[in-house]
């Protein structure tokens, strides 16, 4: 079971309109795929109806990799042809949400940073096509961040929430080892809630953000250390 997190607590018990659009974000190789997985088998388990958006048109083994899940899990993907243009893929995505009715829209994007003008430049105008097909409904940007980075990733982490306003953060390859330090650091440098924890490769490997036992695992370390 994942749990509540943050953002279910807080926002998306008081949403009524849908399609509820997820715009998921992060460096490649950070789990954005697997993590969009994760988050429509959660879906799934509300008993709600999920579409998934591949926006990594440049690249055709990120499509690919969220066809399968999606044939795994028996969620339909929107994709296009390599280069195509990804805010076109995530406006044909919402449309094609709104006309089946679907709960909840996972839309893939691409984590070029090395580029990291026209990347900045490509997510804003997604953002842009979804705020606009969207109009009143509800439209969340999700950082996923690879828990191992360190300050790499808090610096990734900027750069993000500098081009999108993100609304909350999903940590990464946490299972193994403590990383306490990089959940640290996201919520006092970036003041953005953490919402999910993946902890594994499967689709339930994920688990909800729990600020109060995350406290008392720390304090315990710090102890335990002494």
């Amino acid at each position: 079971m994942c749990g509540e997190s943050y953002y279910d607590k807080t926002r998306l018990k008081t949403i009524t309109t849908k399609p509820l659009v997820h715009l998921i974000v992060g460096v490649n190789g950070a789990g954005k795929t697997t993590t969009i997985a994760k988050l429509a088998k959660l879906s799934l388990k509300q008993h709600k109806k999920a579409l998934l958006g591949a926006g990594d048109t440049f690249r055709a083994a990120a499509v690919k990799q969220l066809q399968l899940w999606g044939e795994k899990l028996n969620v339909q993907v929107i994709s296009a042809k390599e280069g195509s243009d990804p805010s076109s893929l995530a406006y044909n995505t919402i449309e094609s949400a709104i006309a089946k009715n679907i709960d909840e829209v996972f839309i893939d994007t691409a984590g070029r940073l090395h580029n990291q003008t026209n990347l900045k430049n490509e997510l804003s105008k997604i953002a842009r096509t979804c705020s606009k097909v969207l109009k009143d409904a509800p439209f969340y940007k999700f950082l996923i961040l690879d828990g191992t980075q360190g300050s790499s990733g808090l610096t990734q982490a900027k750069i993000f929430h500098e081009t999108l306003a993100l609304d909350g953060v999903i940590m990464t390859k946490l299972d193994g080892t403590s990383k306490g330090g990089a959940i640290l650091s996201v919520l006092y440098e970036l003041k953005l809630p953490i919402l999910y924890l993946g902890m594994g490769e499967k689709e339930d490997d994920l688990i909800a953000f729990d600020e109060e036992r995350f406290i008392e695992d720390l304090v315990d370390a710090v102890f335990v250390e002494q």
